[in-house]
């Protein structure tokens, strides 16, 4: 088999429909009361146990079919997506019947107009309606040219910030007393009222019990694409005027959609508006557990050999850390511990629903018949109580339009519920609120672009941390295949990160197939 180089699609491709020899793209019928244990190999990166249990709800849906589920189990996306490549190639090591993907780029990359790498749904979709069933912006990420090849089974939010009610009662209560003016979370309307609002927390010099300071915001400090999310999802995003669009999206869509003016001065706007994002990250590296002063209060929570989100979350229920940041699958994480935690969106985003779609897509392969995928896709990804109870466990909201109030309630608690209306409000073009697709679907996948997999080193750099990644790259003096200068010095670094931002904005990743 020959691996096609991720690609700009014009994506025709129901000629494949129908493979003569068989292929999975044939899709073919499945037996509806009986599978027979038949084995289904999903593959997928959800790994951790709240994600597991997720996928576990998707799993028992298609056992109750009679179908055995395997799973090709991958630690994270990047290596989902590397893998994927190996798969291609090698014919020794069968693909998957179906795979795990975030809704965008990961799908979009294998779409070619001659040949594409994975199956075009069109038939399925003629037939079972998921045009009419599903939100329009969860199915535009996995379709090219109005040719659909991915189905999504759920939508998350990543402009979000978590933060502990009572903690914070406090120390507005100690703020008082010091004669310190500490705002509300709520009325915290702009990035520069949340770095000041996280400035006079730290004036406080509250400790907790044990003596440790508390810490203002806590962020990963193993993974970088967690400060991926906080920079481009959240700090970008809260800049407005178009500056998260013109990245990702590119500078000639934004003039085709706004007119000419949309850029105000071109490139020296675009870099303007960057560089004081990277001004913010500066900010709140200064504030979290990347700094000196809040480093020792997070050693607790480390996990597997690091700070993780997952520790970032464990410190804010615990009312040792104030705030951090994540995409709000990380109700998952908190669980019952979260009684005094609240979540709201990013200060200066709560015009934007900046979303990723969980989605599953189906990989071109000889051998099968793609019957497998099809129970899939129809019986467990596109059924609405599977949805619904997928929702509950990973904390986010079905792709399916139009469930009734009824419905919601199932969904066990009243904030997945609002959720789920707004992102329905957000459909409407007449509403003020914007619907943007995370930098995950928009941008380069990972592998795909050596240079730009390395922003996300990059912002850990300008946040005041060196990453684990850049750790395990200078122990085992790892090549860079990215030919563009890596700065260690963090202003330094935010010069680079700017530059590969705005060479991102000239040449945006898939464009043919974006609207």
């Amino acid at each position: 088999m020959t691996l096609l180089a991720p690609v700009l699609c014009q994506c025709g491709g129901t000629e494949v429909l129908g493979d003569k020899p068989t292929s999975s793209c044939d899709l073919a019928d499945y037996d509806v009361e009986d599978g027979g244990q038949q084995k289904i190999e999903i593959a997928t990166f959800w790994s951790s146990d709240a994600e597991s249990a997720a996928f576990r709800v998707l799993q028992k849906a298609a056992v109750a079919r009679d179908y055995v589920i395997s799973t090709t189990d991958r630690r994270d996306r990047d290596h989902q997506q590397t893998s994927l490549k190996a798969w291609l190639v090698n014919d020794s090591d069968p693909l998957p019947d179906a795979f795990q993907v975030n809704g965008g780029s990961d799908v979009l990359q294998w779409v070619d107009e001659e040949e594409t790498q994975l199956c075009p749904l069109t038939r399925l979709d003629e037939r079972y309606g998921f045009s009419s069933s599903f939100f329009a912006a969860t199915l535009a990420p996995v379709s090219c040219r109005g040719t659909l090849y991915g189905l999504p089974v759920g939508v998350h939010r990543l402009n979000v910030i978590f933060y502990n009610e009572a903690l914070i009662a406090g120390l507005r209560a100690e703020a008082e007393a010091q004669g310190v003016t500490l705002q509300r979370p709520e009325e915290l309307e702009t990035i520069d009222a949340f770095i000041e609002h996280l400035g006079a927390i730290a004036s406080l010099e509250v400790q907790s019990e044990e003596g440790a300071p508390i810490v203002p915001l806590a962020l990963d400090a193993m993974n970088t694409w967690p400060l991926a999310v906080l920079a481009f999802e959240n700090v970008m995003a809260a800049h407005g005027g178009g500056l998260y669009e013109t990245v990702w999206k590119g500078q000639e869509a934004m003039r085709a959609q706004k007119g000419a003016s949309a850029l105000g001065d071109g490139e020296a706007s675009l870099r303007a508006g960057l560089s004081r994002v990277v001004e913010d990250i500066q900010a709140l590296g200064a504030y979290s557990n990347f700094s000196e002063a809040y480093r020792e209060a997070a050693e607790p929570f480390h996990v597997d050999g690091g700070f993780r989100w997952q520790s970032a979350l464990d410190m804010v229920a615990r009312g040792l850390a104030a705030y951090t940041v994540m995409g709000d699958w990380g109700w998952a994480q908190i669980g019952a511990q979260g009684d005094t935690v609240r979540s709201m969106p990013f200060p200066g985003t709560a015009h934007a629903f900046i979303y990723t779609p969980d989605s599953f897509a189906v990989p071109r392969r000889g051998g099968s018949d793609g019957s497998g995928a099809h129970m899939w896709l129809k019986e467990v990804v596109a059924d609405v109580e599977t949805q619904i109870a997928f929702a509950q466990v990973k904390q986010s909201i079905p792709a399916v339009q139009g469930l009734s109030d009824e419905q919601l309630t199932t969904l066990g608690n009243q904030r997945l519920a609002e959720s789920y209306r707004e992102f329905e409000r957000c459909q409407d073009p007449k509403s003020d609120c914007q619907l943007l697709l995370a930098v995950s679907g928009l941008g380069p996948s990972p592998a795909a672009d050596p240079c730009f997999d390395e922003v996300g080193r990059l912002v850990a750099r300008v946040a005041g941390l060196v990453s684990e990644e850049d750790r395990e790259a200078q122990e085992e003096g790892a090549l860079r295949e990215c030919p563009l200068p890596f700065p260690v010095e963090p202003d330094a670094a935010g010069r680079e990160l700017v530059e590969r931002l705005v060479r991102e904005s000239r040449e945006p990743f898939a464009a043919d197939c974006r609207d």
